[in-house]
């Protein structure tokens, strides 16, 4: 990659454990392409520059992990609550990492290395990736969801993969987040908000009614 910026070759070993594909952008085409297109070249550029980014903070964190020696797990689809709240319960019992990115056929390759992956809704846990995963070593599967119709259980089955979930959603919170919604409903606080923002402070067919002694059921 670097003989990119310089005219003078690099070399590198490179040691694959799974399905590869290699990419190859000589010197010399990338000073055609950017003469010729200068946006694309710059958007290849920048893209190359996410994809080695990404896997050198995974190579760097497979690293860290396997020199812990405790229990690993990879987190995808993380967001910052997301590692906070892990953070916070994990008390440093296991050894956790989190990405950003989902887990798909594309991105299986970053589980290696880790006893265990947490995934949710948005991630794709095909039979592809179940077998990529039981490639790396990955012996559990687990969601931070109740729905697990993204998961192949049959290949998992045959891989002697574990999938664990949450058992079911907080009822509290559930509970709060409907009366949240009830209540946006019957003030129109979502129509509100909009012509706010257009600075239109009519109360027309924005009035609701008083819940005060009014019985909510199904």
């Amino acid at each position: 990659m670097m003989s990119l910026f310089e005219g003078m070759p690099r070399s590198a070993r490179l040691e694959a454990r799974g399905d590869t594909m290699l990419f190859v952008l000589h010197h010399d085409t990338l000073e055609r392409l950017l003469k010729k297109n200068h946006d694309l070249g710059m958007g290849i550029m920048a893209f190359m520059s996410r994809c080695m980014r990404r896997d050198s903070e995974t190579l760097a964190r497979l690293r860290t992990a396997s020199l812990d020696g405790r229990f690993s797990m990879v987190v995808f689809d993380s967001k910052p609550y997301t590692e906070k709240i892990f953070t916070e319960c994990n008390k440093d019992r296991f050894a956790l990492q989190f990405f950003e990115h989902r887990l798909t056929p594309a991105t299986a390759a970053s589980a290696l290395g880790f006893d265990a992956v947490c995934v949710f809704v948005n991630d794709n846990v095909n039979a592809d990736v179940v077998e990529r995963l039981a490639g790396l070593g990955v012996k559990l599967i687990a969601l931070r969801c109740a729905g697990f119709n993204n998961v192949d259980l049959k290949t998992c089955r045959q891989h002697g993969i574990d999938v664990v979930r949450a058992p079911a959603y907080s009822p509290n919170s559930v509970a709060e987040h409907a009366i949240a919604l009830m209540t946006a409903l019957n003030r129109r606080v979502h129509r509100a908000w909009s012509r706010v923002r257009e600075g239109n402070f009519s109360l027309n067919n924005l009035v609701g009614m008083e819940m005060n002694g009014k019985t909510a059921g199904c």
